[in-house]
């Protein structure tokens, strides 16, 4: 139950785009002992591989994501494959705006961020 409860913490912590209190208790699911019996393992990494894409934390979410498909089930319906092709999506994007996040940033002229 203690799994259930952290995870539904921290997905209304994402709907609120408090992403850090949602890796808090995303790390607790998966520190919580009824983690390795848990059929929600690979979502328990796919959400927080979405956190730490937020949070612009790309080297942790492009390993969470692949922790997701470590853990993802065989696809057996239709619903499987778009959470599987979802996953790829969001390790493509990381891996995108790493690239892009690591140009030369200059400091925020006019309230815009400014690359050269």
């Amino acid at each position: 139950m203690e799994i259930q409860n952290s995870v539904e913490t921290a997905y209304e912590h994402m709907d609120n785009k408090k992403y850090t209190l949602a890796v808090i208790h995303l790390e607790t699911a998966i520190q919580s002992p009824e983690f390795s019996t848990s059929d929600m393992k690979h979502l328990i990494y796919h959400s927080l591989g979405v956190c730490y894409l937020e949070l612009k934390a790309f080297d942790d979410a492009i390993s969470a994501f692949q922790a997701s498909l470590n853990f993802a089930p065989k696809p057996s319906e239709t619903a499987d494959y778009v959470t599987l092709s979802d996953t790829h999506h969001f390790i493509s994007r990381a891996y995108e705006e790493k690239s892009a996040f690591g140009r030369n940033l200059l400091p925020f002229v006019g309230g815009q961020l400014v690359c050269h």
